[in-house]
């Protein structure tokens, strides 16, 4: 009984055993198959991979590094380009600010060496003026500048060049002034007439009268010249307070005291001087022997010149109160 149940377990463990090994078949197949596709999936990566690299898009992560960084630039470049705008704007506006100060300083400076010409102490004065205003023509006839830093330094030129300008422009003021100081003060008073009021002796013309004095003068002239066939010589005429103040110093009580002379008022001449006729240096030294007392040009004129309101005053004359000056003839028209 035993033996008979033991050979159906055999059976069915035999049994059993033969089905297993009846599926390996299709186990194998399938890893197989699996291997196969995996090994032609992995061989077709190698071979795809440097095409889907050079071809396919980029990871995103890639993508959003690039991207950023593209923007970041842009924006940097556009916040460079807003603030350079601004800069060449201002800078533009001080430039035609500038411009228009150079051009006013220029216009000024050019009319202040108008004025002046050569009135001036030191001639290197006006010579710098007239440099510096070529300088500042030269700089406002170039052209404005494209970007914010050349701009900025034309600006700079152009203030210095105003600066340099105004300087010049003040130098000469300054010694123009000067000259003025060093010049005669015409008030009108004795010896102070302004020369240009007074009229010069026609065949003398640095000697100065006074209009109408110079006017009877030279019809006294005619009417002598009529006689003697020359013209009268005369040695002074008007005298400037400096000039009676050296007289003064030299002749003493023989010369008026300054600011009282007929000299100063241009109405008084000096014919030749018959005391310095031995004197080499009175350029009249040979003339003065022909006008003293008695002699023929003294007594002609003495007795004629009265006539043209020209006369040797009565404390001039021989016999006067002196000082006895023969030379001495005064318009008293």
């Amino acid at each position: 009984m035993a033996k008979a149940l033991a050979r159906p377990r055999r059976a069915e463990r035999s049994a059993s055993r033969a089905g297993v090994w009846r599926g390996w078949p299709w186990l194998i197949g399938g890893l197989a198959t699996a291997l196969l596709i995996g090994l032609v999936a992995t061989v077709g990566l190698i071979v795809t991979r440097p095409l889907l690299t050079a071809t396919s898009p980029i990871a995103p992560s890639v993508l959003t590094s690039q991207a950023r960084s593209a923007i970041d630039q842009a924006v940097a470049q556009a916040e460079a380009d807003r603030i350079e705008a601004e800069a060449l704007a201002t800078a533009l506006a001080i430039n035609t600010g500038a411009r228009q100060t150079l051009t006013s300083s220029r216009d000024q400076a050019q009319a202040n060496l108008d004025v002046v010409a050569d009135q001036v102490i030191d001639d290197s004065a006006r010579i710098a003026l007239s440099d510096q205003l070529l300088a500042a023509g030269d700089l406002l006839a170039q052209a404005v500048p494209a970007d914010a830093a050349s701009v900025s330094d034309q600006n700079s030129r152009l203030t210095q060049a105003t600066a340099d300008l105004g300087a010049a422009n003040t130098a000469l003021t300054d010694s123009h002034q000067a000259w003025l100081d060093r010049q005669p003060s015409y008030d009108g008073s004795n010896g102070h007439l302004n020369p240009g009021d007074l009229c010069p002796i026609s065949y003398q013309p640095t000697l100065l009268l006074r209009c109408d004095a110079e006017a009877a003068w030279e019809r006294l002239n005619s009417a002598y010249q009529a006689v003697w066939q020359e013209n009268i010589p005369v040695d002074l005429s008007y005298r400037t307070y400096d000039e009676q103040v050296e007289m003064r110093q030299i002749w003493g009580s023989g010369a008026a005291i300054p600011g009282t002379s007929n000299h100063g008022w241009g109405t008084a001449v000096d014919l030749p001087d018959y005391r310095l006729v031995d004197d080499p240096d009175y350029w009249m030294a040979d003339l003065g022997a022909e006008w003293n007392y008695g002699s023929p040009k003294y007594e002609w004129m003495k007795a004629n010149a009265p006539a043209f309101d020209w006369v040797n005053p009565s404390w001039a004359v021989q016999g006067g109160i002196g000082p006895h000056e023969p030379w001495h003839f005064e318009y008293v028209g």
